[in-house]
C-alpha cells in the first residue's frame, strides 16, 4: 500500500486553518507532500488533507499526531485505507496498528 494517509478535518473547520495545518504538516519529517481537499462527492463541507509520507514509520505518524494535538482541533481523524484512528483519543498502540495496516502487515 502506498505511504499515503489523509487526515479528515471537522465540519466547518475554516480553510485558512486547514491550509496552514497542510504547510505545517510539509515541514514535518519524511512528509514528502501534504495538499487541502475538498470532497464535493462525500461531504463538500469537509476539509481533507491528503498526506504522502516516505515510509509508513511509527515517528513520522506520532509526530503528525502531536502537531495535530497541538492545534487543538478535535474530532480529527486519520485514515488509511480502511484503518481510521481518532486523534484524541489515539494510543500508541493505535498509531502502531495504523503504521502495521499501511505496511500490508495486517
Amino acid at each position: 500500500m502506498a505511504n499515503i494517509i489523509e487526515i479528515e478535518l471537522p465540519r466547518g473547520t475554516d480553510s485558512a486553518l486547514a491550509e496552514s495545518l497542510a504547510e505545517d504538516l510539509r515541514g514535518v519529517g519524511d512528509v514528502r507532500s501534504s495538499e487541502l481537499a475538498r470532497p464535493k462527492v462525500v461531504d463538500p463541507a469537509s476539509l481533507i488533507v491528503w498526506v504522502k509520507l516516505a515510509s509508513a514509520a511509527l515517528p513520522v505518524l506520532t509526530s503528525l499526531v502531536t502537531l495535530l494535538r497541538g492545534r487543538q482541533l478535535k474530532n480529527v481523524r486519520i485514515k488509511s485505507g480502511d484503518k481510521v484512528i481518532e486523534v484524541d483519543s489515539a494510543s500508541a498502540a493505535d498509531v502502531e496498528s495504523l503504521v502495521t495496516a499501511m505496511r500490508g502487515d495486517d
